[in-house]
């Protein structure tokens, strides 16, 4: 799909341009936060958790914790 939407982009004229914008983070300056809903059998129980997601932006490392 990507190709061809280029083809169509060029055969119609249309200037076809892909923009990237590096992204920099310094060691420790900035980490994301997110909690979700995980599932989980507990002792054959289907049991409701929430997880907290803690991942650094320089690095990609992540902890999960439930």
């Amino acid at each position: 799909m990507r190709v061809r939407r280029a083809q169509i982009d060029l055969e119609a004229g249309r200037r076809v341009e892909e923009v990237f914008v590096p992204q920099e983070h310094a060691p420790g300056q900035e980490a994301e936060v997110d909690f979700g809903e995980v599932y989980v059998v507990i002792k054959g129980v289907k049991t409701k958790c929430q997880m907290f997601i803690y991942r650094l932006s320089f690095s990609g490392k992540a902890v999960h914790r439930v």
